[in-house]
């Protein structure tokens, strides 16, 4: 049996806070194959809306980081340095 890789239509996207207002957020593209991830303060009112500020406007964490946290984008799409 072979493995293959899910089908998705537009990014992927996932997120965990580390507090209330420390979010780590990932976007995987997977019509390129690469994902990344950011960490970012936010109000912590609602980090279902709030983790995509943290996407557009956080800082890029390493990649040593982000395998941990996000394992399942690390198994299905490539590390963007």
């Amino acid at each position: 049996m072979s493995k293959e890789k899910p089908e998705y239509e537009g990014p992927v996207e996932f997120w965990v806070a580390l507090d209330t207002r420390v979010i780590v957020a990932a976007r995987a593209q997977p019509d390129v194959g690469y994902w990344s991830a950011y960490i970012g303060a936010v109000r912590g009112n609602n980090h279902d809306l709030e983790y995509r500020d943290v996407i557009d406007h956080g800082s890029k964490i390493s990649y040593r980081l982000a395998k941990v946290l996000f394992p399942i984008l690390d198994e299905q799409f490539t590390w963007r340095d």
